[in-house]
Protein backbone atom coordinates (compact mmCIF):
# COMPACT_ATOMS: atom_id res chain seq x y z
CA UNK A 1 0.00 0.00 0.00
CA UNK A 2 0.84 3.68 -0.72
CA UNK A 3 2.77 5.78 2.32
CA UNK A 4 3.15 9.29 2.53
CA UNK A 5 6.43 9.20 1.71
CA UNK A 6 5.59 7.77 -1.35
CA UNK A 7 3.41 10.47 -2.75
CA UNK A 8 5.47 13.06 -1.75
CA UNK A 9 8.37 11.16 -3.60
CA UNK A 10 6.17 11.43 -6.80
CA UNK A 11 4.46 14.38 -6.49
CA UNK A 12 8.10 16.47 -5.90
CA UNK A 13 7.00 17.73 -2.70
CA UNK A 14 7.37 17.30 1.21
CA UNK A 15 6.57 14.61 3.74
CA UNK A 16 5.17 17.09 5.37
CA UNK A 17 3.28 18.70 2.82
CA UNK A 18 1.80 16.05 2.15
CA UNK A 19 0.70 15.13 5.61
CA UNK A 20 -0.93 18.29 5.78
CA UNK A 21 -2.99 18.21 2.66
CA UNK A 22 -4.24 14.51 3.49
CA UNK A 23 -5.34 15.88 6.75
CA UNK A 24 -7.32 18.84 5.51
CA UNK A 25 -5.19 21.09 6.96
CA UNK A 26 -4.54 25.34 6.23
CA UNK A 27 -1.80 26.76 4.82
CA UNK A 28 -1.05 24.99 1.00
CA UNK A 29 -1.64 26.33 -1.86
CA UNK A 30 -4.53 25.16 -4.22
CA UNK A 31 -2.19 24.04 -7.21
CA UNK A 32 -0.11 21.62 -4.53
CA UNK A 33 -2.83 20.77 -2.96
CA UNK A 34 -4.48 19.36 -5.65
CA UNK A 35 -1.30 18.05 -7.12
CA UNK A 36 -1.22 16.29 -4.04
CA UNK A 37 -4.66 14.51 -3.97
CA UNK A 38 -4.32 13.45 -7.62
CA UNK A 39 -1.16 11.89 -6.86
CA UNK A 40 -2.59 9.83 -3.66
CA UNK A 41 -5.43 8.79 -5.83
CA UNK A 42 -3.43 7.39 -8.76
CA UNK A 43 -1.38 5.67 -5.88
CA UNK A 44 -4.35 4.00 -3.94
CA UNK A 45 -3.12 6.00 -0.94
CA UNK A 46 -5.96 4.98 2.11
CA UNK A 47 -5.72 6.50 5.21
CA UNK A 48 -5.36 4.43 8.29
CA UNK A 49 -8.15 4.49 10.71
CA UNK A 50 -6.25 4.85 13.57
CA UNK A 51 -4.91 8.24 11.75
CA UNK A 52 -8.42 9.02 10.72
CA UNK A 53 -10.15 8.56 14.14
CA UNK A 54 -7.35 10.63 15.79
CA UNK A 55 -7.66 13.48 13.58
CA UNK A 56 -11.56 13.57 13.89
CA UNK A 57 -10.74 14.07 17.57
CA UNK A 58 -10.47 17.62 19.00
CA UNK A 59 -6.74 17.89 19.84
CA UNK A 60 -5.23 19.71 22.81
CA UNK A 61 -2.14 21.90 22.69
CA UNK A 62 -0.47 23.60 25.50
CA UNK A 63 0.58 27.00 25.13
CA UNK A 64 2.73 27.73 28.19
CA UNK A 65 3.93 31.10 29.58
CA UNK A 66 7.49 30.60 31.18
CA UNK A 67 8.49 33.30 33.63
CA UNK A 68 12.12 33.03 34.57
CA UNK A 69 12.13 36.10 37.00
CA UNK A 70 9.11 37.96 35.94
CA UNK A 71 10.73 41.18 34.55
CA UNK A 72 9.09 41.11 31.04
CA UNK A 73 6.69 38.62 30.30
CA UNK A 74 3.71 39.52 32.48
CA UNK A 75 0.25 40.42 31.15
CA UNK A 76 0.99 43.09 28.77
CA UNK A 77 -0.57 43.91 25.16
CA UNK A 78 2.54 42.57 23.38
CA UNK A 79 1.95 38.85 24.48
CA UNK A 80 -2.36 38.94 24.70
CA UNK A 81 -1.82 39.94 20.86
CA UNK A 82 0.54 37.12 20.32
CA UNK A 83 -2.15 34.87 22.26
CA UNK A 84 -5.24 36.29 20.25
CA UNK A 85 -3.02 34.75 16.91
CA UNK A 86 -2.24 31.39 18.53
CA UNK A 87 -5.97 30.76 19.24
CA UNK A 88 -7.28 32.12 16.22
CA UNK A 89 -4.98 29.86 13.92
CA UNK A 90 -5.63 26.48 16.67
CA UNK A 91 -9.41 27.23 15.80
CA UNK A 92 -9.02 26.57 11.96
CA UNK A 93 -6.83 23.23 12.69
CA UNK A 94 -9.38 22.11 15.35
CA UNK A 95 -7.07 22.06 18.29
CA UNK A 96 -8.17 23.04 21.61
CA UNK A 97 -5.57 25.51 23.05
CA UNK A 98 -4.62 25.35 27.07
CA UNK A 99 -3.21 28.36 28.87
CA UNK A 100 -0.13 27.35 31.59
CA UNK A 101 2.14 29.22 33.91
CA UNK A 102 5.23 28.43 35.04
CA UNK A 103 6.94 30.54 37.39
CA UNK A 104 10.73 29.87 38.49
CA UNK A 105 9.84 31.84 41.58
CA UNK A 106 7.88 29.32 42.81
CA UNK A 107 11.42 26.97 43.19
CA UNK A 108 12.87 24.37 41.68
CA UNK A 109 10.55 21.37 42.97
CA UNK A 110 7.56 23.00 41.75
CA UNK A 111 8.58 24.09 37.82
CA UNK A 112 9.67 20.66 37.61
CA UNK A 113 6.16 18.94 39.08
CA UNK A 114 4.34 21.30 36.31
CA UNK A 115 6.26 20.27 33.52
CA UNK A 116 5.77 17.29 33.79
CA UNK A 117 2.23 17.50 34.48
CA UNK A 118 2.36 19.44 31.07
CA UNK A 119 3.93 16.84 29.01
CA UNK A 120 1.78 14.45 30.13
CA UNK A 121 -1.15 15.95 29.73
CA UNK A 122 -1.50 13.72 26.69
CA UNK A 123 -1.63 17.18 24.75
CA UNK A 124 -0.53 16.58 21.27
CA UNK A 125 1.96 19.74 21.24
CA UNK A 126 3.39 22.64 23.14
CA UNK A 127 3.86 26.19 22.05
CA UNK A 128 6.50 27.35 25.04
CA UNK A 129 6.61 31.35 25.17
CA UNK A 130 10.08 31.37 25.86
CA UNK A 131 10.84 35.08 26.72
CA UNK A 132 12.89 34.81 29.75
CA UNK A 133 14.18 31.10 28.81
CA UNK A 134 17.98 29.86 28.73
CA UNK A 135 18.65 27.12 26.79
CA UNK A 136 19.55 24.85 29.61
CA UNK A 137 15.32 25.48 31.26
CA UNK A 138 14.23 23.74 27.48
CA UNK A 139 15.33 20.68 28.42
CA UNK A 140 12.64 19.47 31.12
CA UNK A 141 9.87 20.00 27.96
CA UNK A 142 11.96 17.77 25.36
CA UNK A 143 12.22 14.86 27.40
CA UNK A 144 8.79 14.50 27.51
CA UNK A 145 8.94 13.74 24.15
CA UNK A 146 6.30 15.77 22.72
CA UNK A 147 6.25 18.56 19.51
CA UNK A 148 7.60 21.52 20.67
CA UNK A 149 7.17 25.03 18.69
CA UNK A 150 9.47 27.55 20.95
CA UNK A 151 8.08 31.21 20.69
CA UNK A 152 9.98 34.52 21.14
CA UNK A 153 13.23 33.18 21.90
CA UNK A 154 15.67 31.54 19.01
CA UNK A 155 17.06 29.04 21.36
CA UNK A 156 20.66 28.50 19.91
CA UNK A 157 22.43 25.56 19.70
CA UNK A 158 19.30 23.89 20.71
CA UNK A 159 17.36 21.13 18.17
CA UNK A 160 13.77 22.84 18.09
CA UNK A 161 11.64 25.40 15.95
CA UNK A 162 11.56 28.47 16.94
CA UNK A 163 9.33 31.66 15.70
CA UNK A 164 11.14 34.74 16.80
CA UNK A 165 11.26 39.08 15.65
CA UNK A 166 14.06 40.17 13.73
CA UNK A 167 15.93 41.62 16.79
CA UNK A 168 18.56 43.57 15.65
CA UNK A 169 17.32 44.04 12.08
CA UNK A 170 14.57 46.58 13.93
CA UNK A 171 17.86 48.07 15.82
CA UNK A 172 18.95 49.04 12.89
CA UNK A 173 16.26 50.30 11.55
CA UNK A 174 15.48 52.80 14.48
CA UNK A 175 19.15 53.61 14.02
CA UNK A 176 19.64 54.40 10.68
CA UNK A 177 16.24 56.53 10.86
CA UNK A 178 17.80 58.72 13.84
CA UNK A 179 20.75 59.10 11.89
CA UNK A 180 19.53 60.02 8.24
CA UNK A 181 17.55 62.39 10.46
CA UNK A 182 20.62 64.06 11.16
CA UNK A 183 21.25 62.52 14.91
CA UNK A 184 25.19 61.65 15.70
CA UNK A 185 24.78 60.61 19.17
CA UNK A 186 22.31 57.95 19.96
CA UNK A 187 22.09 56.17 23.13
CA UNK A 188 20.36 52.70 23.93
CA UNK A 189 18.53 52.84 26.55
CA UNK A 190 19.08 48.90 27.65
CA UNK A 191 16.91 47.31 30.04
CA UNK A 192 18.28 45.33 33.25
CA UNK A 193 16.39 42.17 32.75
CA UNK A 194 18.90 40.02 30.58
CA UNK A 195 16.95 38.26 27.99
CA UNK A 196 18.06 37.30 24.76
CA UNK A 197 15.75 40.07 23.08
CA UNK A 198 17.34 42.74 24.07
CA UNK A 199 20.72 41.21 23.70
CA UNK A 200 19.78 40.71 19.80
CA UNK A 201 18.62 44.42 19.82
CA UNK A 202 21.98 45.77 21.47
CA UNK A 203 23.95 43.63 18.88
CA UNK A 204 22.21 45.54 16.03
CA UNK A 205 22.46 48.96 17.35
CA UNK A 206 26.11 48.34 17.83
CA UNK A 207 25.84 47.02 14.36
CA UNK A 208 24.26 50.35 13.05
CA UNK A 209 26.35 52.85 14.59
CA UNK A 210 29.73 50.71 13.58
CA UNK A 211 28.50 50.91 9.79
CA UNK A 212 27.40 54.38 10.24
CA UNK A 213 30.91 55.52 11.53
CA UNK A 214 28.93 56.83 14.64
CA UNK A 215 31.04 57.19 18.40
CA UNK A 216 29.19 54.20 20.62
CA UNK A 217 27.87 55.08 24.24
CA UNK A 218 29.55 52.50 26.70
CA UNK A 219 27.60 49.39 27.32
CA UNK A 220 25.77 50.49 30.49
CA UNK A 221 26.20 53.96 29.83
CA UNK A 222 22.13 54.23 30.08
CA UNK A 223 20.91 50.60 31.94
CA UNK A 224 17.34 51.41 33.24
CA UNK A 225 14.31 49.08 34.37
CA UNK A 226 11.83 47.06 32.46
CA UNK A 227 8.64 48.41 33.07
CA UNK A 228 7.50 52.26 32.17
CA UNK A 229 7.34 53.07 36.31
CA UNK A 230 11.50 51.69 36.73
CA UNK A 231 12.35 53.18 33.44
CA UNK A 232 10.79 56.47 34.41
CA UNK A 233 12.70 56.54 38.19
CA UNK A 234 15.71 55.66 36.86
CA UNK A 235 15.68 58.41 33.78
CA UNK A 236 14.79 60.72 36.56
CA UNK A 237 17.93 59.72 38.39
CA UNK A 238 19.54 59.94 35.11
CA UNK A 239 18.89 63.98 34.40
CA UNK A 240 19.46 64.66 38.13
CA UNK A 241 23.14 63.36 37.56
CA UNK A 242 23.94 65.85 35.19
CA UNK A 243 25.51 63.28 32.75
CA UNK A 244 25.77 64.42 29.33
CA UNK A 245 22.37 63.47 27.18
CA UNK A 246 22.93 62.14 23.29
CA UNK A 247 20.57 63.98 20.74
CA UNK A 248 18.66 60.51 20.92
CA UNK A 249 17.85 57.06 22.82
CA UNK A 250 16.68 53.85 20.92
CA UNK A 251 15.23 51.89 23.79
CA UNK A 252 15.13 48.27 24.35
CA UNK A 253 11.07 48.00 24.23
CA UNK A 254 8.22 50.64 24.39
CA UNK A 255 8.12 50.25 28.33
CA UNK A 256 11.03 51.39 28.84
CA UNK A 257 10.87 54.18 25.67
CA UNK A 258 7.04 55.18 27.13
CA UNK A 259 9.00 55.74 30.96
CA UNK A 260 11.60 57.58 29.29
CA UNK A 261 9.92 59.84 27.58
CA UNK A 262 7.33 60.98 30.40
CA UNK A 263 10.52 61.65 32.76
CA UNK A 264 12.04 64.03 29.92
CA UNK A 265 8.67 65.95 29.32
CA UNK A 266 8.23 66.70 32.59
CA UNK A 267 12.34 67.78 32.90
CA UNK A 268 11.21 70.28 30.32
CA UNK A 269 13.09 68.24 27.76
CA UNK A 270 11.10 68.96 24.14
CA UNK A 271 10.61 65.73 22.14
CA UNK A 272 12.11 65.14 19.48
CA UNK A 273 13.36 68.78 19.39
CA UNK A 274 16.13 68.29 22.49
CA UNK A 275 16.30 64.47 22.47
CA UNK A 276 14.37 62.14 20.11
CA UNK A 277 12.93 58.64 21.32
CA UNK A 278 12.10 55.23 19.76
CA UNK A 279 10.88 52.09 21.02
CA UNK A 280 10.43 48.38 20.00
CA UNK A 281 7.02 46.74 19.89
CA UNK A 282 4.33 49.29 18.95
CA UNK A 283 2.07 48.11 21.88
CA UNK A 284 -1.44 50.05 22.03
CA UNK A 285 0.07 53.16 24.00
CA UNK A 286 3.21 54.00 21.88
CA UNK A 287 0.07 56.03 20.06
CA UNK A 288 -1.26 57.61 22.81
CA UNK A 289 1.30 58.88 24.88
CA UNK A 290 2.16 63.08 24.73
CA UNK A 291 3.96 63.19 21.57
CA UNK A 292 3.09 59.58 20.32
CA UNK A 293 5.91 57.17 20.03
CA UNK A 294 7.80 56.28 17.01
CA UNK A 295 8.66 52.52 17.43
CA UNK A 296 9.74 49.24 15.77
CA UNK A 297 6.25 47.68 14.96
CA UNK A 298 6.08 43.58 15.57
CA UNK A 299 3.14 41.77 14.21
CA UNK A 300 2.32 40.25 17.30
CA UNK A 301 -0.71 38.11 16.23
CA UNK A 302 1.74 36.66 13.09
CA UNK A 303 4.37 35.26 15.18
CA UNK A 304 1.55 33.15 17.12
CA UNK A 305 -0.16 32.30 13.68
CA UNK A 306 3.04 30.87 12.72
CA UNK A 307 3.87 29.24 15.51
CA UNK A 308 0.79 27.09 15.36
CA UNK A 309 1.43 26.28 11.30
CA UNK A 310 4.89 24.89 12.22
CA UNK A 311 3.13 22.84 15.18
CA UNK A 312 0.79 21.51 12.96
CA UNK A 313 3.61 20.57 10.74
CA UNK A 314 6.22 19.19 13.69
CA UNK A 315 2.82 17.17 14.81
CA UNK A 316 2.35 15.37 11.69
CA UNK A 317 5.76 14.81 10.75
CA UNK A 318 8.27 14.64 13.90
CA UNK A 319 11.30 13.70 12.13
CA UNK A 320 11.42 16.79 9.90
CA UNK A 321 14.88 19.66 10.51
CA UNK A 322 14.23 22.52 12.38
CA UNK A 323 13.51 25.16 11.48
CA UNK A 324 13.67 28.39 12.43
CA UNK A 325 11.23 31.30 11.57
CA UNK A 326 12.32 34.79 11.93
CA UNK A 327 9.35 37.50 11.06
CA UNK A 328 10.20 40.97 9.79
CA UNK A 329 10.14 44.09 11.38
CA UNK A 330 9.29 47.46 10.58
CA UNK A 331 9.48 51.19 11.83
CA UNK A 332 6.23 53.32 12.79
CA UNK A 333 7.23 56.95 12.38
CA UNK A 334 5.77 59.12 14.83
CA UNK A 335 6.00 62.34 16.61
CA UNK A 336 9.21 61.43 19.07
CA UNK A 337 11.32 61.24 15.85
CA UNK A 338 12.23 63.82 13.76
CA UNK A 339 10.86 63.51 10.53
CA UNK A 340 13.63 62.73 7.39
CA UNK A 341 14.85 65.68 5.80
CA UNK A 342 13.98 65.39 2.15
CA UNK A 343 16.97 64.94 0.64
CA UNK A 344 17.34 61.77 2.54
CA UNK A 345 14.08 60.20 1.61
CA UNK A 346 15.70 57.62 -0.69
CA UNK A 347 18.26 56.12 1.45
CA UNK A 348 17.52 52.41 3.05
CA UNK A 349 16.06 52.12 5.95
Amino acid sequence: MAQIKDIAAKAGVSPATVSLVLNHKPGIGEETRNTVLRVAESLGYTKPKARRAQSAALQNVQFVIYKKHGMVVADTPFFAYVLEGVQAQAHKYGFNVLISYIDERAGKGAVQQQIESIVNSGCKGILLLATEMVEEDLKPFQAGGVPIVVVDNSMRGCNVDTVVMSNAEGACQAVCWLAQSGCRKIGHLQSKAAIRNFTERHIGYKQAMQELGLPEYPDDAFTVGSTPEKAYNDMKELLRSGAELPQAFFADNDCIALGALRALTEAGKKVPEDIAVIGFDDVPMSVLSAPPLTTVRVEKEYIGRAAVDRLAVRMEAPDIPCVKIEVRTALVVRASAPAMPKENHDLPI
